[in-house]
């Protein structure tokens, strides 16, 4: 399998990859999906514990998911 890097939105990578659509299959990440999130000094991780993460530190939380829709984004 070819892996297309497109950095710019012309030149000779973007057409081949253009033509080859067909041929580029979709990039999956498999789950369980698991997102770290680290605050500002000061500030609260209440809120991230509240709707599921897990205390790292004082700072940093992870939450855990089987979908990416239950991750904070």
């Amino acid at each position: 399998m070819k892996i297309y890097i497109l950095t710019d939105l012309e030149g000779p990578a973007v057409a081949e990859a253009c033509e080859n659509i067909s041929q580029i299959t979709p990039l999956m990440i498999e789950p369980p999906y698991e997102q770290e999130i680290r605050v500002l000094e000061g500030q609260s991780i209440e809120g991230y514990l509240r709707r599921g993460a897990t205390r790292i530190d004082d700072r940093t939380v992870v939450k855990r998911a089987d979908t990416m829709c239950e991750l904070f984004i």
